[in-house]
């Protein structure tokens, strides 16, 4: 019974075995920056539409055919490009980690033109007084003190 498992397990390792097949070069292969640049847009063109689904809606923009217009191309050329670089994982890895810092340093400069956008609107429209109680000094209140 022993040897009849191992038999098993043996061949069950030959044919696991098998070379896996990579995705061949194709002929208008991207380079690195380009990849990185498409996929960064559509991380981007992604989660602006899955935080704000009904403004995607009603701008009726589709996502794909913008991309495939702004970078010159078409889903087959982005498909076989894309299926290239997954088969050579180390590549793919190095750009995903390219993306996602292009992609932060995207946040951290939205982050620093909102700062400006809300200094500027606190410069131009000042904090109005309290229009109930003009000019009248609070005092603390002691928590000891009857009222």
């Amino acid at each position: 019974m022993k040897i009849l498992i191992s038999i098993l397990l043996l061949i069950g390792c030959l044919f696991s075995c098998t070379s896996v097949e990579r995705s061949k070069k194709p002929e208008r292969l991207y380079s690195e920056e380009k990849m990185v640049d498409i996929m960064t847009d559509i991380y981007i063109m992604e989660s602006a539409i899955s935080s704000n689904k009904r403004a995607y809606e009603e701008t009726n923009i589709q996502p794909s055919p913008y991309i495939y217009k702004k970078y010159n191309t078409d889903s087959l050329q982005f498909q076989e490009n894309l299926f290239y670089y997954l088969d050579r994982i180390e590549k793919y890895q190095s750009l995903m980690e390219r993306v996602e810092k292009k992609v932060e340093v995207l946040k951290d400069s939205l982050a620093v033109r909102q700062e400006r956008i809300n200094q500027q609107y606190s410069e131009e429209k000042p904090i109005p007084k309290d229009s109930i109680l003009p000019d009248i000094q609070l005092r603390e209140l002691d928590p000891d003190e009857e009222y």
